[in-house]
């Protein structure tokens, strides 16, 4: 699956005061072969963000 969307470098502020790169936690969600793809969006005026993870058919298909 081609990489459609890429984040722009934007840092979201966390809870405790420290700022979190979209891109990072994709990084983590890269880290499972379950993951093909996955996109991370953060609103500054919301409190959390939201994940858009498409999954590795075949890695999923040989655990079900």
């Amino acid at each position: 699956m081609a990489n459609l969307l890429k984040n722009c470098f934007v840092l979201h502020s966390a809870i405790q005061g420290e700022y979190v790169s979209p891109g990072e936690i994709e990084a983590v969600f890269m880290e499972s072969t379950y993951v093909e793809e996955c996109f991370v969006y953060g609103d500054s005026l919301k409190s959390q963000l939201v994940a858009i993870v498409f999954p590795n058919e075949g890695d999923m298909n040989n655990h079900v």
